[in-house]
Formats: structure tokens, sequence, C-alpha cells
């Protein structure tokens, strides 16, 4: 049986939240903090049709125990923006 045009949109939506989420998680990972989470700052590659990250002018690199606190309300902020608390 087919899946519903419904369950599609449902599938989609949350490969899409499960991708943001990973691609915030490996920025932090190099220590990066995109410090302006957006939904203008996420696009799909025409390639890929992966979401991917713009405008990281405001992007902050932090190699300091303070750091995982701003990575952890950065995630929190980005889980708050995808509906995912």
């Amino acid at each position: 049986m087919a899946p519903s045009p419904k369950d599609v949109v449902h599938l989609t939506l949350t490969y899409t939240r499960i991708a943001v989420l990973d691609l915030y998680e490996s920025l932090h990972a190099l220590g990066v903090v995109h410090r302006d989470v957006q939904p203008r700052h996420i696009r799909l590659s025409r390639k890929t049709r992966r979401p991917m990250l713009i405008d990281l002018d405001g992007a902050m690199v932090v190699q300091s125990l303070a750091g995982s606190v701003l990575f952890e309300r950065e995630m929190a902020e980005v889980r708050e923006k995808l509906g995912m608390l």
C-alpha cells in the first residue's frame, strides 16, 4: 500500500527537521556557533536536495568551556523553531 500524501508530507518534514539538527550539530562539532537561527538561513541544495546553512557572517568560533553553553542554547533555539520541543 502506497503512503498517503499526508504521510509523505509528514515524513518529508521529519527528514528535513532531522537534517537541520544534523547541520547545527556538525557546525558545533567544528567549534562554530551560527548565532542567528532563522528559517531564512536554511536552503535546499539544488543538486542533493539536502538542507544547508547560509549567512555565516555572524558565526563565532568557540574554543572554550563557555562554548558548550552557547551550543546548548543554540540547539534549544533550533529545536524550538523547528517545533521539536
